[in-house]
């Protein structure tokens, strides 16, 4: 199991106009790697994800975990309102390489509990 120590930065999601900007995305993690941040929080509170769409958020996993090294923690924000739909994003974000999903909001324990129950957690 990674050890969880160091500075971990939520990570803003960029857009040029409407759309989620990748290349800003990996061009802002590329910047960061260079410093000695232990990892990133993706898709959390500042990266918007209640906002953007399933197919925006899984654009954003594929090139955060495309421009993270394996050696700097990769977390993606995965709570939504519904306990269906935080088991299909935590399971959309750990097949795109995240290894920790983090639910938050209202109702945490229940959810917690159902992604016990898919062995999620």
């Amino acid at each position: 199991m990674r050890d969880f120590h160091g500075v971990y930065v939520p990570v803003p999601t960029p857009f040029r106009g409407d759309e989620v900007a990748v290349e800003r995305l990996k061009s802002n993690l590329a910047k960061w790697n260079g410093t000695p941040l232990s990892g990133y929080v993706v898709l959390g509170s500042t990266g918007e994800f209640p906002m953007l769409s399933e197919s925006e958020r899984d654009a954003v996993l594929v090139a955060a975990r495309v421009a993270i090294p394996r050696d700097k923690a990769f977390i993606a924000g995965t709570g939504t309102d519904s306990a269906l739909h935080t088991i299909r994003q935590t399971k959309r974000a750990e097949s795109a390489g995240s290894r920790l999903g983090t639910p938050d909001g209202d109702g945490i324990e229940d959810i917690k509990e159902s992604l016990a129950s898919a062995g999620l957690l």
